[in-house]
């Protein structure tokens, strides 16, 4: 069945279209965040023989970007401190 994704922007989903094997009650798919908004996913059409849900066809995705953290320091003239920052994720693969 082919899935739907509202906001391409926000997050990749991969594969767009699943198949549910004879004797399984589900399939799987990827959604990768890229960046802070919203996508939803859903089943525009049914497949051939069923019929479309009134409700569960689509979920949404929120992505928000990841806190970031400073503590901060005071120094003065010939004085000197330690202080650290903070990402809440890790960096990009691609980067």
């Amino acid at each position: 069945m082919n899935l739907a994704n509202d906001n391409t922007s926000a997050g990749a989903l991969a594969p767009t279209s699943v198949t549910i094997s004879p004797g399984s009650s589900s399939a799987s798919t990827t959604y990768t965040p890229l960046a802070a908004g919203t996508s939803n996913i859903s089943i525009p059409a049914a497949p051939t023989g069923y019929t479309q849900p009134f409700s569960g066809a689509s979920t949404q995705f929120v992505v928000t970007a990841p806190n970031i953290g400073v503590v901060p320091a005071t120094v003065g003239h010939n004085l000197m401190t330690k202080t650290y920052g903070q990402i809440a994720a890790g960096a990009p693969s691609d980067n």
